[in-house]
């Protein structure tokens, strides 16, 4: 079978617009190295995606947990709360924001985020009811255990 040039400059150029659609961004790259424990270079990946798409949460979530594992806690702490001044009332991202500050022991940090958390997503045009109940518990319960350990 005899194939013309052009024919064949076509089959090249959609191999390299293929390869280059399915090659890995530096996220995936970061979820790789992840995955495979290397936490220096997960981060190293998950920061130089952020660059290009700082509003990315996944990317931000799992930068910050990569911190977290590798027990640099403060720092995971940077990436979410400037991703939270971007999207204001975002529930996962201010719950996760909150946990984190819980496990590294940042106890008066994480209750003073958590109203402003509430606050932000009590002003969106639809609150999340739901979710506004659970911070308020958790608000409740935690007040509690603190009034219990002082007792």
């Amino acid at each position: 079978m005899i194939f013309r040039w052009r024919e064949i400059a076509y089959f090249f150029a959609a191999l390299l617009v293929i390869g280059a659609w399915l090659y890995p961004n530096d996220y995936t790259r970061g979820l790789m190295h992840r995955d495979e424990g290397d936490r220096t270079r997960a981060i190293a990946y998950f920061r130089r995606h952020l660059e290009s798409h700082p509003e990315h949460k996944a990317a931000t979530l799992a930068l910050a947990t990569a911190y977290e594992s590798a027990g640099r806690p403060e720092e995971a702490a940077v990436p979410l709360r400037e991703l939270y001044r971007r999207r204001r009332g975002d529930l996962e991202t201010g719950r996760a924001l909150v946990e984190l500050l819980r496990r590294s022991g940042r106890e008066a940090e994480a209750s003073e985020f958590r109203w402003e958390l509430f606050a932000d997503a009590s002003a969106l045009p639809i609150p999340p009811k739901e979710a506004l109940e659970r911070l308020m518990y958790e608000a409740v319960q935690e007040a509690a255990a603190r009034q219990d350990d002082r007792a």
